[in-house]
């Protein structure tokens, strides 16, 4: 699943109080836009984020934002975030090609799929903390 799919499926969790599973769609949905970030050369094409976040997650109540982030503040602080790291470690990097980022940007040009081992790794350790 893309970035886009597990962020807009972050309304219907937290709608149906589904708040463990928004937390996990929350946690893969950022480690692969930040993945993607660095595969995908163009910063015009980081915006897309921001964008498919305001057609989600954002269209929320502030209630509803403050309970999930709440939510996903204590989990973070967990021993459950060692949990989702290793989830996301076992089921490996992603596949899918960032259409939805190069189709945004101005300028692009792809990272050599060579480096991507690497990339996920330092989005596993540096951007989420995971402990490998």
């Amino acid at each position: 699943m893309t970035p886009v799919t597990l962020y807009h499926s972050l309304t219907t969790c937290i709608n149906n109080k589904s708040y463990d599973l928004a937390v996990y769609n929350y946690f893969s949905a950022s480690a692969y836009a930040y993945f993607d970030t660095l595969r995908v050369n163009d910063k015009t094409a980081h915006g897309i984020i921001d964008i498919v976040m305001k057609d989600s997650i954002w269209t929320l109540s502030a209630l509803e934002q403050h309970n999930f982030e709440n939510y996903l503040s204590q989990f973070l602080a967990s021993e459950e975030k060692a949990k989702a790291c290793s989830y996301l470690i076992n089921k490996g990097m992603p596949h899918y090609t960032p259409d939805y980022m190069t189709k945004y940007g101005t300028k692009i040009s792809n990272l050599n799929p060579k480096l991507y081992d690497e990339l996920w790794k330092s989005t596993l350790v540096n951007y989420l903390k995971c402990n490998i």
